[in-house]
């Protein structure tokens, strides 16, 4: 393709670090959007990217999309703030590619995953859930709220194609609290075995930041107004991720799995716990 200009909002977060790669050897020309708290990759000077260190609420950040751009990929969107500040630029963009969130799915009873307690209030799912499937109101309430907010501002707008990307649990580099800490801080401590509730079973469906930016290039090259779901193709269970991490620094972790709920105190609870 033609050297078309990509703007990345939130380009040294595991979504942003990841959608960089893929557009710069996709032969877009890429812009790195962020505020210099986390460093860029060192290759990013070997892909020829431009780095601009601004925050997304500043003047800087409003001038640095007046100058147009064919693609803003935002990673880091928020709310309808947010939504509304990239529609200022309507005019200056081609395309959008805006993260938003599968917490904003809700239940056949109306449950979410921003508003569960506990395993008795947890949504519930039949089956694989299909973009068009009921969500969360939009508002200020939560992050989902907040989330959904940001879908609707967009997509109620005509003046450029916007597709809103709705990724699982996220993993990858570049994360700033990876749910990988969980065994790995265990391991580290030297322990032989990890407790997990419900049989160590539970999936919470995740989303390689690798592959999600895979996807951000291909919906790149077809701009259109839509919203995606995006999770891999093959997520683990929490009795597979747990021994895998602790193997990354040599140790073996025994899984110890029993059936049903934590007795209390957090026993055979986990980042990926989900009720069965």
């Amino acid at each position: 393709m033609s050297e078309a200009r990509a703007v990345v909002v939130g380009a040294t977060g595991q979504i942003g670090r990841a959608a960089v790669d893929a557009l710069a050897g996709d032969g877009w020309a890429v812009s790195a959007v962020h505020r210099g708290v986390t460093a860029a990759p060192l290759s990013w000077a070997e892909l020829g990217i431009h780095e601009y260190r601004v925050d997304r609420s500043s003047a800087e950040f409003d001038e640095l999309l007046a100058h147009g751009a064919d693609l803003v990929v935002d990673c880091i969107a928020y709310n309808a703030t947010d939504g509304r500040r990239l529609l200022d630029h309507a005019t200056d963009t081609g395309a959008l590619v805006v993260i938003s969130s599968a917490s904003v799915y809700a239940d056949a009873e109306g449950r979410t995953l921003d508003e569960a307690d506990g395993v008795d209030d947890f949504p519930a799912f039949d089956g694989p859930v299909a973009e068009d499937a009921p969500t969360i109101g939009a508002g200020p309430t939560s992050y989902s709220t907040n989330k959904r907010a940001l879908e609707e501002e967009l997509l109620g707008d005509e003046r450029l194609p916007v597709t809103v990307l709705r990724p699982c649990a996220v993993h990858g580099p570049g994360s700033s609290s990876p749910r990988e800490l969980w065994p790995l801080v265990r391991a580290r401590a030297g322990r032989p075995r990890v407790p997990l509730a419900f049989d160590g079973e539970s999936t919470f469906h995740t989303t390689s930041a690798t592959n999600l930016a895979e996807l951000i290039r291909v919906v790149a090259a077809d701009p259109a107004s839509r919203i995606v779901n995006h999770g891999d193709p093959e997520p683990p269970s929490v009795r597979e991720i747990v021994p895998l991490v602790a193997a990354t620094i040599g140790h073996r972790l025994e899984v110890v799995t029993f059936a049903g709920r934590s007795p209390g105190d957090g026993v055979g609870e986990s980042p990926w716990a989900v009720p069965l």
